[in-house]
């Protein structure tokens, strides 16, 4: 009867430790998604790569619907505007939009 109980505490205490990895996976994972544009580069004129001065809070805020107003971005094969912290779509791109210079192609 002992040993049943103590294999039924480990794998109890297995399953709560496969959850809270999961939970610690999933929270990086978001944080990933969040931080990952802020890191990316931009050409400068003499083609020299640059570090991306775009502002990690604007990601976050665009999680929860704010934007600082009349920044510009590109959603898909539109331009969008920030209007009233919420996103304008300004034109639509006959081919696509440069993500880069938020203009279209």
């Amino acid at each position: 009867m002992k040993y049943k109980k103590k294999s039924q505490i480990a794998v109890h205490n297995l399953v709560k430790l496969s959850l809270m990895l999961m939970v610690i996976v999933v929270i990086f994972a978001i944080i990933y998604v969040v931080v990952r544009p802020s890191l990316g580069e931009i050409k400068d004129k003499d083609d020299e790569k640059e570090p991306d001065t775009k502002n990690i809070f604007d990601d976050i805020s665009n999680l929860f619907g704010g934007c600082n107003e009349g920044k510009k971005r590109c959603a898909g094969d539109y331009i969008q505007k920030c209007v009233d912290s919420k996103w304008i779509t300004e034109d639509k791109c006959p081919k696509s939009c440069d993500k880069e210079r938020v203009q279209c192609e």
